[in-house]
């Protein structure tokens, strides 16, 4: 099938190790917290996207790409299916996981996207999409001292992190950690400006998927 075609295309043409562990993230993650502006960093963060959607394993990568497809068709469950699937075939791919966080949190089941995460930062402990997924769930729930740990912990490795500033706008989250204010926006309109890479619905559009 197409999807099954495009996935062999894309995984031919990238390193057979391209996951989390890929060797060439160290110096991706250097450029994204020494870049100097928003384009600069933006250019980083879709390489590494790039890198996190290819676990190597040819399955794994199908069916992630399937479950993207399903999410943006708005099958939710669908998509639960495939990435759950992918992670049963590749265990440790951490995009899989992270996946699977973004579907249970769109279905309201916070604890089991909480569990995805975890295990998203078990493997990837650099995975600022997964962090700022942990704070929007953690806003959801009111915890917000939690919420922000979760994304000042994605800003320390991601400066430029799209949605940072609706965050510090709206919750009176600075980017050293310093809470002036609450305000009672909801999640999402907290976010409504954001962009790709983030854990998060914006607009209609899933904003973890793969960057535009």
């Amino acid at each position: 099938m197409h999807w099954v075609a495009t996935v062999a295309t894309m995984t031919f043409l990238a390193p057979a190790q391209a996951n989390q562990n890929d060797a060439r993230l160290p110096g991706l993650f250097d450029q994204l917290r020494e870049a100097r502006s928003i384009r600069d960093a933006a250019q980083v963060e879709q390489t590494i996207w790039q890198v996190w959607l290819l676990s190597g394993n040819l399955t794994a990568d199908a069916l992630v790409h399937r479950g993207l497809q399903a999410l943006s068709d708005g099958r939710n469950e669908d998509a639960l299916v495939d990435f759950t699937k992918a992670t049963e075939v590749q265990a440790d791919f951490a995009e899989a996981w992270n996946k699977r966080a973004t579907v249970n949190y769109l279905l309201g089941r916070y604890d089991a996207a909480v569990l995805d995460i975890q295990k998203t930062l078990e493997l990837e402990p650099r995975h600022f999409g997964a962090l700022s997924g942990l704070g929007l769930i953690n806003l959801a729930l009111g915890r917000e001292r939690e919420a922000l740990r979760a994304f000042e912990a994605a800003l320390r490795i991601h400066p430029f992190m799209p949605g940072a500033k609706p965050i510090s706008a709206n919750y009176g989250i600075g980017f050293r950690g310093r809470v002036s204010s609450k305000h009672s926006a909801s999640p999402e309109q907290s976010y409504a400006s954001g962009e790709s890479g983030n854990f998060l619905v914006l607009r209609a559009r899933i904003a973890i998927m793969e960057p535009r």
